[in-house]
Parts: C-alpha cells; sequence; structure tokens
C-alpha cells in the first residue's frame, strides 16, 4: 500500500516538472538558511560550556557608581581571589588572569606576541583545557613556568614536544628564562578568551611591584568555583560586606566622609556560560556576542522556514484541483478520507525528507561560505549531542507535518460530484487560505527588509560617525621597551624628516575600548568628587590626533607645560564642572589626585577640546582629563599621507630596525582596531542581508507559482473580459491591484512589529542613527516588496492577458 502511494506520487512529481521544483527548490533554500543560523546559534550558545562543572565557574565583576561616574567592568585587583577563598566555604577554588603582551627571543629572532595570560597555579583547577603533556598539579607552580598551547609550541620552537625546554621573555627591560611545563591543545572556538602563552602570575610581582598588591588597582580578572551552583545567590548578598572589610579601607581617601564603599561599588557574579552572550562590559576579554542579535537570528530562521513552508503549501493547494479527477475517481473506488490524506500526505512527506537530505549535502558543500561569513571553522554541531539530534528530528517531523497536513486534508475533502465533473472545490469567499499565507508572505518580508536596510544604516553609521579625531592613515606603534622612550624625541626628530610623515606624537594609552586610569576632580573649594578618565599624552597629541580645540591652547613647549600641573579637558568634563562655556573654564585650577595618592594637587586648565570617543560607540562619551606626561609612553602615533603608504611605513620600520633591532617593529593602523571593535554588529548584518535576500528569493518563487496558478484559473474570465471591450492594459492592472492590495495589508501588520524590534535592538549603541529614518525606511521597504513582487507576476500577467479570446472561448 506505501509502496503504492509513494509509486504514484512519485509519477505525479515528475509529470508536474515546474511546480515541483519550485515546491523542492524552496523547501531547500528555506531549510538551507535555517540550518545554518542554527548551526551558528548552537555554536553561539554553547560558549565555555565544554569547561568541566562550568555551572559552577564564575567571574567576579564590579559597578562602580559614585558621584555621577558609572562604569560596569570584569576587571578587579589581584587581591580579591585569595580574599574570597579565605572569606567564603562556598568557594572552592579561586584563580586570577592578566592579559599582557610580551616579547619573545627565540635564537636570533625577537618578535612580540599577544593573547598572552598571566595566571597563577589555580587557573587549570577551574579552566581544564586539554592538556597533552605536563602534570596537572605542577604546571604553574614555579614563578617562572610556562604552559603553551599546541600551536605556539610548534610556532616558537618548531614542535610540540617542547616539555622542559626553557623559552626567552621579556617585559620591558626585564628578562626571563622560562620553563615550559605543559602544553595543551586548540582553545576551543567556543571560549570567551583564548590564550596562546600562560606565564606564572607571581612573575609579574617584580613588574608591578608597586601596585601588585593594590586594592585600588583593578587590572586583573577573577574567578572562582563554587561548591555548588545554587549557593551564588547567596553568596553575591554576602558581598557588601566583603567591600566593607577589605576595600573600604584602601578607598576611603576617595569618599564623601558619611559614604562607604557599598555606595560607591556593587559586586556581581557572573557565570562564564553567560559571559559571551549577555556580558558586554567594559575591558572584556575579547569581542562578545550578543544574545539579542541570538534571538533576531533565530526568529530570522524560523520565518524563512514558515516561507518555504507556505510557498509549499499555497502551490500545493493551488495545484490539487489539477488533481480533483483523481480525487473524485478515488473516491467512487472506495477510498475514504483517511486513505486519501494518507495519500497525499505521504507524497509530501516524500518531497520534505528528499528537500531535508539535499540540504544537508548543500549545508556541508556550502560550508566555506558558513566560515567566510561566521568566521569559524565549519563542524556537524547536531551530532555534538543527543539533544541537537532530537532538535533535529524534530524540525524535520514538525515541518512535514506543518507542510503536509493541510494540503492533505484540503483535498481529501473534495466532492466527489465537483471533483468528476472537473468543477472549482471553491473555499468560502470570506476565508481564502492562499491569500491569508500571501499576505503574511508579505508580512515577513517587509519586516526582513526593513530591518536590514535600518541595520545597515546603523552599522554604516558606526563606520563613517565623527568620533572627534581622525583615526584614517594614523599608525600605531606599540612600545614597551624603555630605550624606545629613553630616545623618543630623537626617533621623532628622525621620523618627521620622512617626507610622507605629517605629525608624530606619544601617549600612554590608546583610544579604544581599554583600561583607563582614573582621575579624582573636584572644583577648588568645592567637596564633591568626580571622576574623569585620565590621558597622560607628549607634546603634538592633539594636533596629530586632529583634535578641535574649542577654548584656550594646545600644550606647547613655548609654555614649558611639563613644568607645571595643567590640563586639557574635554566638553563633557567641562559640563560636569558646572562651567557654562568651555571659555569659562579656560584658567580655572581644579584638584586631581590619582587612585594611589590621597593628597590633592592643583591644576590649571588651559584648554577645552571637543568631544572624542576614548571607547566604542556603544559607549557615552566619558568626562577626559588629559595632562602633558611624556614618560607615560606607551603608544606611538604617526600620521602618514595616502600615497605611497607601503613605501613610508617601510622607511618607518627601517629607522626602527636601525635604533632598535632588539625590538620587533610591531605596527597597526588605528582605523582598523576601531572597527574591529564593531565585527559582531558586522558579522550578523552580513548574515541579515543574506537571510533577507534567499528569503524574498523564496516569496517570488512561491509568487510566481501562485500566480500562474491563479491565472490559469481565470483565463475564461480574461477571454469573457476582452470579448467586452477589456484592454490588456486594463487587465494587468486589474490583477496588479489585487497584489497591491495584499502587500499593503502586509505592511499594515509589519509596522508597529519591525518598530518594536528594532527600537529594542538599537539601545545597545549610545550613538545611533535619527528614528525617524523609521518610516523611510519602512515605506521603501514597502514599496521594494511591491516592485518584486509586480516584477515576479507581471510577465505572466501579461502573457495571458494577451490571449485571444477566440482560443480562450471556443470551446464554451
Amino acid at each position: 500500500m506505501i509502496l503504492e502511494h509513494l509509486k504514484v506520487g512519485f509519477r505525479h512529481l515528475v509529470k508536474d516538472k515546474f511546480y515541483t521544483l519550485l515546491n523542492f527548490t524552496g523547501l531547500c533554500t528555506g531549510i538551507v538558511i535555517a540550518l545554518f543560523i542554527a548551526t551558528w546559534v548552537i555554536e553561539e550558545s554553547g560558549y565555555d560550556k565544554h569547561f568541566t562543572d562550568s555551572e559552577k565557574i564564575f567571574r567576579i565583576e564590579r559597578d562602580f557608581n559614585y558621584n555621577g561616574m558609572a562604569r560596569e567592568m570584569p576587571v578587579t585587583s589581584f587581591n580579591y581571589a585569595e580574599a574570597l577563598v579565605n572569606t567564603y566555604p562556598e568557594i572552592e577554588t579561586a584563580t586570577k588572569l592578566y592579559p599582557s603582551e610580551i616579547y619573545i627571543q627565540n635564537k636570533n629572532q625577537v618578535f612580540h606576541q599577544n593573547k598572552v595570560y598571566f595566571a597563577d597555579s589555580n587557573f587549570f583547577g577551574i579552566f581544564d583545557f586539554n592538556l597533552l603533556a605536563g602534570n596537572p598539579g605542577e604546571l604553574l607552580r614555579d614563578p617562572n613556568s610556562v604552559v603553551l598551547t599546541k600551536k605556539s609550541a610548534v610556532k616558537l620552537f618548531g614542535s610540540e614536544n617542547v616539555l622542559g625546554k626553557t623559552l626567552l621573555v621579556r617585559i620591558e627591560n626585564l628578562q626571563y628564562a622560562l620553563k615550559v611545563t605543559g602544553i595543551i591543545d586548540h582553545i576551543p572556538d567556543n571560549t570567551h578568551f583564548h590564550p596562546e602563552i600562560i606565564i606564572s602570575l607571581p612573575l609579574l610581582k617584580e613588574y608591578l611591584v608597586r601596585v601588585y598588591h593594590e586594592w585600588r588597582v583593578n587590572v586583573g580578572y577573577t574567578y572562582i568555583k563554587l561548591k555548588d551552583a545554587r549557593q551564588a545567590a547567596s553568596l553575591q548578598s554576602q558581598f557588601p560586606q566583603f567591600l566593607l572589610k577589605y576595600v573600604d579601607p584602601a578607598y576611603r581617601t576617595m569618599l564623601q566622609d558619611n559614604d562607604d564603599i557599598t555606595d560607591a561599588i556593587e559586586m556581581k557574579l557572573k557565570n562564564i556560560e553567560d559571559i559571551h552572550l549577555t556580558s558586554h562590559l567594559e575591558y572584556e576579554l575579547e569581542n562578545n556576542g550578543d544574545l539579542k542579535n541570538l534571538f533576531l537570528l533565530s526568529g530570522v530562521a524560523i520565518l524563512t522556514l514558515f516561507l518555504a513552508v507556505i510557498n509549499y503549501v499555497n502551490l500545493t493547494n493551488a495545484r490539487s484541483e489539477m488533481r480533483s479527477l483523481e480525487t473524485g475517481m478515488r473516491k467512487v473506488f472506495g477510498s475514504h478520507k483517511l486513505q486519501l490524506a494518507l495519500h497525499y500526505f505521504i507524497e509530501s512527506f516524500v518531497m520534505i525528507l528528499l528537500a531535508f537530505l539535499f540540504s544537508i549535502v548543500l549545508l556541508f558543500l556550502l560550508s566555506p561560505v558558513y566560515q567566510n561569513i561566521s568566521g569559524k571553522a565549519f563542524h556537524w554541531v547536531f551530532f555534538d549531542s543527543p539533544n541537537y539530534v532530537a532538535i533535529l528530528l524534530a524540525t524535520f517531523i514538525f515541518i512535514s507535518l506543518l507542510a503536509g497536513i493541510y494540503p492533505a486534508i484540503f483535498i481529501s475533502r473534495f466532492k466527489i460530484l465537483k471533483s468528476l465533473k472537473g468543477k472549482k472545490q471553491v473555499q468560502h469567499k470570506k476565508f481564502d487560505t492562499k491569500v491569508y499565507l500571501v499576505i503574511f508572505q508579505f508580512f515577513i518580508s517587509i519586516g526582513l527588509i526593513t530591518f536590514a536596510l535600518l541595520m545597515t544604516m546603523q552599522v554604516e553609521l558606526i563606520r563613517s560617525k565623527d568620533i572627534g579625531f581622525n583615526p584614517n592613515n594614523l599608525l600605531y606603534i606599540e612600545v614597551d621597551h624603555p630605550k624606545v622612550r629613553e630616545e623618543y624625541n630623537s626617533f621623532k626628530e628622525e621620523l618627521e624628516k620622512i617626507s610622507q610623515v605629517d605629525q608624530v606624537t606619544s601617549a600612554g594609552t590608546v583610544p579604544i575600548n581599554q583600561i583607563y586610569p582614573s582621575l579624582t576632580v573636584r572644583k577648588q573649594n568645592a567637596n564633591e568628587d568626580l571622576f574623569f578618565a585620565y590621558i597622560g599624552v607628549n607634546y603634538d597629541y592633539f594636533i596629530t590626533m586632529n583634535i578641535e580645540l574649542l577654548a584656550g591652547r594646545y600644550f606647547s613647549h613655548e609654555f614649558a607645560d611639563t613644568s607645571e600641573i595643567r590640563y586639557i579637558i574635554n566638553e563633557r568634563a567641562s559640563k560636569l564642572l558646572g562651567y557654562r562655556n568651555p571659555e569659562e573654564a579656560i584658567g580655572q585650577l581644579i584638584e586631581t589626585k590619582s587612585h594611589l595618592v590621597s593628597e590633592y594637587n592643583k591644576g590649571e586648565i588651559v584648554g577645552v577640546v571637543k568631544d572624542f570617543h576614548i571607547k566604542s560607540l556603544h559607549n557615552k562619551i566619558e568626562p577626559v582629563g588629559i595632562k602633558m606626561f611624556p614618560e607615560y609612553l606607551n603608544a606611538i602615533f604617526v600620521r602618514i599621507q595616502q600615497e605611497n603608504i607601503n613605501e613610508t611605513i617601510q622607511k618607518i620600520q627601517s629607522i626602527w630596525q636601525t635604533r632598535y633591532p632588539e625590538c620587533e617593529f610591531n605596527y597597526s593602523f588605528l582605523s582598523d582596531i576601531i572597527q574591529e571593535q564593531y565585527q559582531s554588529e558586522k558579522a550578523f548584518q552580513v548574515k541579515l542581508i543574506l537571510s533577507t535576500i534567499l528569503a524574498v528569493v523564496i516569496g517570488c518563487m512561491g509568487l510566481l507559482g501562485l500566480s500562474i496558478y491563479i491565472l490559469q484559473q481565470r483565463t475564461k474570465e480574461i477571454g469573457v473580459r476582452k470579448v467586452n471591450g477589456a484592454s490588456s492594459r486594463s487587465l494587468v492592472i486589474l490583477f496588479a491591484k489585487q497584489y497591491l492590495r495584499w502587500i499593503t495589508i502586509s505592511a499594515l501588520f509589519a509596522c508597529p512589529i519591525s518598530y518594536f524590534f528594532f527600537k529594542n535592538w538599537l539601545n545597545n549603541f549610545a550613538v545611533k542613527i535619527d528614528f525617524n529614518y523609521f518610516w523611510i525606511v519602512f515605506i521603501l521597504a514597502w514599496l521594494l516588496i511591491s516592485l518584486i513582487s509586480l516584477l515576479t507576476v507581471i510577465g505572466q500577467t501579461i502573457k495571458y492577458a494577451n490571449l485571444n479570446p477566440v482560443d480562450v472561448l471556443k470551446y464554451e
């Protein structure tokens, strides 16, 4: 019986090749999009779950909110880990991390190495990376020990069998010989940080001698492992007492008389499984994903599947009347409704099964496309867990039922007499399923196009936004050797002799997402403290960076600005200090201190500059205090001309290598570093645009098939209208109005939903496009889908409108 159903169904599919191809292509496209997105969603939602007891591992975070300064940070003092373990028996163990960069000497070569982490001996007790060689209990016990990944071992020594070998490293002017005590496998992609070299943290005591045990210096990351994950909420509720006992004494000089540390800092726990998707704090170890984007793309996948299923249902129902006689004959020979429904359901099931299998093959063939878009190596994630296999099977069954049951029931209910006479099985005029499904297709398409266009505008705004300085053609050279600092002025003079070099300057920090020193500021004779970000710079900083001066002056040799405490502040800082305009701030005295001292020093404001972003556009502009501090030199900035960029870089590199052969010339363009902050938005934009285009293509294929069917059913009506004087043009307009009416109804539903989702997504940014653009873009999406739909069907409409009425009506 089943074989008979399959044989008849297969003959029907082969006979009706055009509609079979439309159905099959639409289903495959929708399923492939859904599988690609599902693969990405599974990988994104699986971050850090590969660690043993990951549900028990938490990161310590701090929210600082005091005197108008609000910051959420995952960085802490190095003291937190030991104090937490000693205070709370709920904590099994704790570890601390410090990300850094070092220079490595390998034979006669010295090169720069990033993705270096300093960690204490408890690190591998929490993060159990796959150890290939070494004793798990002794990996970082020795202060002069180092653990390498397999990749870095091969890079440094040419082999992964390097246990016990010595690695020579340099941190500033300090050199160390480190013993390789362990080799770990490749760090999984779905990990929120990716160390390549892990060095014992106590080695830093000499380098960070002043701040290693300082509670007010927050440059490390603290992780704890609980004995029971259910104790997390209870533990967090006890953190105010921890702050009062350990942290309050260190911050006492920064707080108002009646305040304590709990008025300024709140400690929180973040489970590591949640970091990648839900944590967007300052100073994250790496760029994270976004849970909202995950939900949005999941929605796109579901909607695309619905589009494919709607196409199938609509086309199957539409073509069902071509099989009306077959259905009538089956009923005459004794087939009841259940048998007929089973027959047509099996046909649908076979079609969907073939489409699903073909889509899986296509998924593997298109895996390079996935890797290019997502930036991740493709693997078949659905077999990583029985749960994922179950999800895949459940999706297949759901699609089969959704796409197969309704057409099967619809066809099996045909009336025998109408079927045998070849009459139409007309639905109730007030409820035409085909129309409602087409409206739903347009609704999805308009919503996706609107969101994709608006998101593109937001990402382009980020790319082109005036951030207060010009990062283009600005070379950033990393400095981490005292000799470069000592010889900076002569090095600068040599660079300025290059004709393609316009300006050169230096600073202690780079205007990107990084840890900035804080500066406590108050107006003279006032009691209220404010907190500014602090930047130490050299002469020509503002000219090189192209930061606009609003009032006063820049730092200048003429005024010997290094001999006195003088500040240039930004607009935001000027307003917080209570000055009505930038000019009013010039010459005013402020009292300042760093977080490491208790005494205030008086300083003069000599300039106010236009606001500029020192962090990503996800963050609001902060108040900034800038001071002349030539010794605080970690970065050199060189503005070069657009012409012959490679030649200019080679000249700069030649000077560097001549002067500092022991230091690798490590450079990048500041504009590239800034754009890297928005990688997740760009990747999401590409995924959304491609999904939207393919979703619209699916809709067009279904619309084309349905329009041909509708025109075939109304061929005689067209002939009668032409006999009565209707022109081909009027007939085209008549049918076009029908589609435009459906599109208009779809737009009315799509508008509020698109508005809601985009408004929520836009809240991720401090700098955002004008929301009034929504209405322009929505109307544009409406017009675009109208144009695409009309172009899809108008050719067929013209063809049928130009038929000779004699040919159409000669058998009537």
